[in-house]
C-alpha cells in the first residue's frame, strides 16, 4: 500500500519512506521518487513536525513518534 501524506502521525506508521519531488522545465513536469534511508526518513518526519529547520527538538519528537508507532504495530500483531 502506498500512502502519500503530510501528517506526521500517519507517516510515522510507515515501514518504508520515499521522497517524491516534482519539478518543471518549460512545458515538462518531472516526478522523481527515491527510497529514503532510516535517518533520512526521520529527518523528513521531523520536517513535517517542525517546519524547514531541523531542530534537535523536532528530531527527538520524530524519534519518539517513530518508536510509539512501532510499539503500536507490535501490539496489533
Amino acid at each position: 500500500m502506498i500512502c502519500i501524506t503530510h501528517l506526521p502521525q500517519i507517516a510515522a506508521m510507515a515501514d518504508r519512506h520515499f521522497c517524491i519531488e516534482k519539478s518543471s522545465a518549460g512545458d515538462n513536469t518531472i516526478t522523481d521518487i527515491r527510497a529514503l534511508e532510516e535517518e533520512e526518513g526521520l529527518q523528513e518526519l521531523a520536517r513535517l513536525l517542525g517546519g524547514d529547520g531541523l531542530s534537535e527538538a523536532a528530531m527527538s519528537n520524530a524519534r519518539e513518534m517513530r518508536a510509539q508507532a512501532q510499539e503500536h504495530k507490535e501490539c496489533k500483531e
